[in-house]
């Protein structure tokens, strides 16, 4: 088991000032981005299909309009999966270290562990092959 040194706070700061304009810039701003682009295609199609009297054109749009809606709510939905997912991750980022360790350290005392036992079952014929091995040096 290894430990290392920590790092100075300073280098951290830097670190995290970087890791959270990264986080902007490649995980905020597109989901906001492609959220107000769904919405505002969702608004384009509502203004676009309003109008004066009934034709065949407007009745396409409604009808465009209700086959579309659908899709782009479900769309949303699982942008707000995705986004909620990339939330969790980056806070289970800074948990990775500290979990693994401790896996590492349960991992090492099973094996520890199984070695015992190992040696345990093994050792009564081990006793057996010895003294098989001093009788045939004392009678020959």
């Amino acid at each position: 088991m290894t430990t290392s040194q920590p790092e100075p706070i300073s280098t951290k700061t830097k670190i995290v000032a970087k890791g959270a304009r990264q986080r902007f810039w490649q995980v905020i701003f597109p989901i906001v981005f492609v959220s107000l682009l769904v919405i505002g295609l969702v608004v384009f199609l509502v203004i676009n299909a309003r109008g004066g009297g009934i034709s065949l054109e407007q009745l396409g749009g409604v009808a465009t309009i209700i086959i579309i809606l659908p899709a782009l709510f479900g769309l949303f939905i699982v942008l707000a999966i995705y986004a909620g997912l990339i939330f969790l991750l980056g806070k289970l980022t800074g948990m990775i270290p500290t979990l693994a360790q401790k896996t590492l350290d349960v991992f090492g005392r099973a094996r520890y562990e199984i070695s015992k036992i190992a040696n345990g079952a093994a050792d009564p014929f081990i006793k057996m092959r010895e003294m098989s091995a001093k009788a045939t040096q004392v009678f020959g």
